[in-house]
């Protein structure tokens, strides 16, 4: 185990079938449970488009329901609005499903297309919006990968640093 998401779900998994109150308040598996899920809004991404704060709406087990707001781009770079979007998060694979709120889309292509085309605006006035879903899935998946590197390189550095001479020899 090299991440500390990885620590926290193994200690997650060793506490959560002891079901006495005492036992569970005296461990904190409710601790437990808040710090996967600030790992988890530290491991997803921030910023280029993803610029609204992450909530964890609600978990079960390790399965996270995580929410957060596109921020759109037209056809010229502004700004036109927001499309929400869901992850289902699984902090034991560190797998996800990702949802995005189809009416946002629809209103937004609705606000865009109604006006008439000026020189002002480009052809497709929104075409980041057609492949919105593809670039927050790899933003996600990105964020996840690069995480997991980083916290695998900081625990062979820690424990293991010969191993870093070696490889980078």
């Amino acid at each position: 185990m090299f991440t500390k998401l990885d620590r926290k779900v193994a200690s997650y998994r060793a506490n959560k079938d002891n079901k006495h109150p005492v036992f569970v308040a005296n461990n904190g598996l409710q601790n437990i449970v808040d710090e996967i899920e600030a790992i988890i809004i530290d491991v997803l991404p921030h910023g280029a488009g993803i610029d609204c704060d992450w909530h964890i709406e609600k978990s079960t087990g390790l399965n996270f329901t995580c929410n957060n707001a596109y921020h759109v781009l037209d056809g010229n770079g502004f700004y036109c609005g927001y499309v929400n979007f869901q992850v289902l998060f699984n902090a034991n694979t560190k797998e996800f499903e990702l949802s995005l709120n189809r009416e946002n889309i629809e209103e937004i292509y609705r606000e865009y297309t109604t006006e008439e085309p000026t020189d002002e605006f480009s052809e497709d006035p929104c075409p980041y919006l057609d492949d919105l879903d593809d670039d927050i899935y790899d933003r996600i998946q990105c964020s996840i990968e690069d995480y997991v590197l980083r916290e695998t390189l900081a625990y062979i550095k820690e424990n293991r640093p010969y191993l870093l001479t070696d490889f980078c020899s």
